[in-house]
């Protein structure tokens, strides 16, 4: 069967991704590979920790599909989205001076809110994440740093009632409720050198409901000069671009994100930023949709 341009496209940006995955995950997986085989630091102990309060995974600020707590407006429209989630690493293995592992998990869920009237909000639509990881960090220099994982997913789609017409006894446009869930692997991988991340992510979605489209691509980059108007005051401008479109046509998603944290940038605090967001509606029962939208928001880093 000949491939279209269109096809063509698609799969070279697979490949460009998937060596994108590779390139930022490869060091830290052959870093893991040497303890195996017992080359560590002898100057350090390693050490076993157990609820220590401490991240060595840290989401992109600009991926709404890591756990995320706040409310984003629209500018276009009387909606909204909510969000709860956190994340907790239980587990730190500090191998020497320079490497160490975690293990850890998260909950979230997001939502789309509707005004009905004063005070009056409903729910439309939700989508709820559970999923745990095992990550691996290699400090390279005092300003520099690689960063594996591995993560088991399983995110699930629903409407809720505020998507019930009750006047007419029937589902806003016609949409009926189904069942969508998927259950996933992926690799990420990142570098940081100073205020700058890059990152890139391949997942597989190995059970999927509706069958639709099981691999997942994308690329990202953010900067944040910590401290840069006063100290815990840490301005910020991140980027994410996924593949996430069910359909054969090559159409990514973009999102913008640039705020403002109040706080220690790897710590607790108050984000303030503004959004914008091109590509697929991000709620799985309506994966088909294009959106578009500006948005303003707020979040608290638990």
């Amino acid at each position: 069967m000949t491939m279209t341009s269109t096809q063509r496209s698609m799969r070279f940006i697979h490949i460009l991704v998937l060596l994108a995955t590779w390139f930022f995950c490869l060091p830290a997986l052959l870093h893991a590979v040497s303890i195996c085989n017992g080359d560590t630091d002898t100057t350090a102990t390693p050490s076993l920790t157990w609820f220590s309060g401490r991240r060595i995974v840290h989401a992109p600020q600009a991926d709404l599909f890591q756990p995320r707590t706040g409310l984003l407006k629209y500018f276009d429209s009387e909606g909204l989205r909510i969000e709860v989630g956190y994340g907790i690493e239980p587990l730190h293995y500090r191998i020497d001076s320079t490497r160490e592992l975690a293990v850890g998990g998260s909950f979230y869920a997001f939502g789309q809110i509707e005004s009905v009237g004063p005070l009056i909000l409903q729910l439309l639509a939700a989508d709820a994440f559970f999923g745990g990881y095992v990550a691996y960090r290699q400090q390279l220099s005092e300003r520099s740093s690689w960063l594996g994982q591995v993560i088991l997913g399983h995110i699930s789609s629903h409407f809720a009632d505020g998507r019930w017409d009750y006047t007419r006894g029937i589902w806003r446009d016609s949409l009926l409720p189904f069942g969508s869930s998927r259950d996933f692997l992926t690799l990420w991988g990142e570098y940081q050198y100073g205020a700058w991340r890059g990152y890139a992510s391949s997942r597989y979605a190995f059970q999927i409901r509706p069958r639709l489209n099981r691999w997942q691509w994308q690329v990202g980059a953010e900067v944040a000069p910590e401290n840069a108007f006063a100290r815990h005051i840490t301005p910020y401008c991140s980027v994410d671009l996924k593949y996430m479109n069910p359909q054969s046509a090559f159409l990514p998603t973009l999102v913008v994100q640039s705020g403002v944290k109040f706080g220690p940038w790897r710590g607790q605090g108050i984000n303030v930023y503004l959004l914008g967001y091109t590509g697929n509606n991000f709620y799985g029962l309506l994966f088909n949709e294009r959106i578009q939208f500006g948005a303003i928001g707020f979040k608290l880093d638990l």
